[in-house]
C-alpha cells in the first residue's frame, strides 16, 4: 500500500513537471516601455517593466533579464550589472491573473540610440526542482539627443554673415515671391507684363517681387580623432555644438544643413527648415558610434548652395589648411576651433575665415 502512494506521489509530480514544462510561458507576456521617444543628455527618463500572467496557474519564481547599451546612470536601481553593457535582472512572484508594473528612473548620461530587443526569461516549479527559459522580443527604444550648449557667441558671428548675404540679395529680385502690381515703365522686362490688369486698367502694368531672404547655414562637423592621443570630450562637445547651433538656426526660420565626416564617406543633409529636418539631423548625431569610423574632413566640404554661411567645427589643427581651401569658394565661413582649456597653441590669424576658439574643461 506504502509503495502505492509512493508511486502515485512520483506519478503526480511527473505530472506536474510535465504540465509545467508545456503551460508555463501561455498566456505570458512581458513589456518593456520607455516614458518618451526622445530626450537629451542630461535629463532623466523611465522605464516600465510590466508582466502579466494571464493564466491560473502560478509561477513561483519568474527571473527577467534584459541588456541595453552603456551611457544611461541606474545608480539606485537594484540588480544591475554594468561592464560592456547595462545588464538588469528582475524576479517576479506571479500569482494566477495577475499584472505586476515596476518603474526604473534613470538618467541620460550620454547621447545614444538606446533599444531593447529581447528578454530572457527563466520560470522555477513549485519545488524548486525544475526550471524552463525562454525568450521574448522588445521593442523598446529611447533617442538621446546631444547636450545642449551653450552657443551665444557663435550665433552672433553667423547672423551678422548671414544679415551681409541678405542685404546683397534684396537687390535680386525673386520671381517665386510675388508682391503686387504697379505701372509699366522702360526698365521692366516685357515677360513681367500682367496683360490682364493692363486690360482693366487701360495702361500697362507689370507684376512685382520680393526678394527671396530666408538663410541658409551649412554645418560642416568633424568628428576624426586619429591623433597619438583622443579626446573624446571635445568630439563630443563638437557633437552638442553642431546640434544646438542647428535647433536655435531652424527654430529661427533659417534652413539649416549638417555634413558629418562619419563612415567611409560622410553624411550630409541638404539645408532644409522644419521641425522634420531637426529630428532627422538629431537622431543621426545621437546615433553615431566611434566603431563606425571617419573619412577625411575634405571629402565633407564640397561647395554648398549658394549664398549659405557655412560653420565647419573641429577640434584638430591640420583641418585648418582643408579649411583654408574650402574659404576660396566661399566668402562666409565660420571656423569652430574646439580645444582643451589648457590648450597653448595661437591660432593664426586669417581674413578668409572668421575662427572662434571654444575652450572645453574635461569633466
Amino acid at each position: 500500500m506504502i509503495t502505492i502512494v509512493i508511486l502515485g506521489i512520483f506519478l503526480i509530480l511527473w505530472l506536474w513537471i510535465l504540465f509545467f514544462q508545456h503551460f508555463w510561458n501561455k498566456n505570458l507576456s512581458l513589456h518593456l516601455i520607455f516614458d518618451r521617444t526622445e530626450t537629451y543628455a542630461g535629463q532623466k527618463a523611465s522605464l516600465f517593466m510590466q508582466v502579466e500572467n494571464k493564466k491560473k496557474m502560478p509561477l513561483p519564481i519568474l527571473e527577467v533579464r534584459f541588456s541595453l547599451k552603456r551611457g544611461l546612470s541606474m545608480e539606485g536601481i537594484e540588480n544591475i550589472n554594468v561592464s560592456d553593457f547595462i545588464y538588469k535582472r528582475d524576479i517576479f512572484s506571479m500569482l494566477g491573473m495577475q499584472r505586476i508594473t515596476r518603474k526604473m528612473d534613470f538618467s541620460c548620461k550620454m547621447r545614444g540610440y538606446y533599444e531593447i530587443h529581447e528578454v530572457e526569461l527563466t520560470a522555477f516549479s513549485l519545488l524548486f526542482d525544475r526550471h524552463c527559459t525562454g525568450r521574448l522580443p522588445q521593442k523598446a527604444s529611447l533617442y538621446v539627443y546631444p547636450k545642449n550648449v551653450n552657443v551665444e557667441n557663435i550665433l552672433k558671428v553667423s547672423n551678422r554673415m548671414l544679415g551681409e548675404i541678405q542685404r546683397e540679395k534684396s537687390f535680386c529680385e525673386d520671381p517665386f515671391a510675388f508682391r503686387g502690381i504697379r505701372e509699366y515703365t522702360t526698365l521692366d522686362p516685357e515677360k513681367y507684363i500682367n496683360w490682364k490688369a493692363s486690360a482693366k486698367t487701360g495702361q500697362l502694368m507689370v507684376n512685382t517681387f520680393d526678394s527671396s531672404l530666408q538663410g541658409k547655414i551649412m554645418v560642416y562637423l568633424d568628428i576624426s580623432d586619429n591623433g597619438i592621443y583622443t579626446y573624446e570630450y571635445l568630439t563630443e562637445e563638437g557633437i552638442s555644438v553642431a546640434s544646438s547651433l542647428i535647433q536655435h538656426f531652424i527654430k529661427g526660420g533659417l534652413a539649416a544643413g549638417l555634413s558629418v565626416n562619419d563612415g567611409n564617406s560622410g553624411t550630409s543633409f541638404p539645408p532644409e527648415s522644419g521641425r522634420f529636418q531637426t529630428v532627422k539631423i538629431l537622431r543621426h548625431l545621437a546615433g553615431y558610434e566611434k566603431k563606425q569610423g571617419t573619412c577625411p574632413l575634405s571629402l565633407i566640404l564640397n561647395e554648398p548652395p549658394k549664398d549659405t554661411v557655412c560653420l565647419v567645427i573641429s577640434k584638430n589643427r591640420d583641418a585648418l589648411q582643408d579649411i583654408l581651401n574650402f574659404s576660396r569658394k566661399k566668402t562666409a565661413l565660420i571656423w569652430v576651433y574646439v580645444t582643451p582649456a589648457e590648450e597653448t597653441w595661437e591660432v593664426p590669424k586669417t581674413k578668409e575665415v572668421e575662427i572662434i576658439v571654444r575652450k572645453v574643461e574635461k569633466q
